[in-house]
């Protein structure tokens, strides 16, 4: 397996998945408004995030613009 550092932490793992290696499961308050299936399953969340375009590649994913102070709130879009 790759070179990864396993690192202590509280977070509740409520399952795990085996695809890649072993990937846990984490409970979340995200809402959940529905599911795409492009290069597996992937949630859509409710957001407050101004768009400045729509990309058309890979699902129609988001493009945030660079003047914005939400670094939290982008955080949760990577995967």
């Amino acid at each position: 397996m790759g070179h990864r550092p396993i690192d202590a932490s509280n977070l509740p793992v409520l399952e795990t998945m085996s695809v890649m290696g072993e990937r846990p499961i984490t409970s979340s308050n995200i809402e959940v408004l529905g599911i795409m299936k492009v290069s597996g399953e992937r949630p859509i969340a409710a957001s407050s995030l101004h768009l400045d375009e729509i990309e058309y590649i890979m699902g129609k994913r988001p493009i945030a613009p660079n003047d914005i102070d939400a670094d939290p709130q982008l955080m949760g879009y990577l995967d």
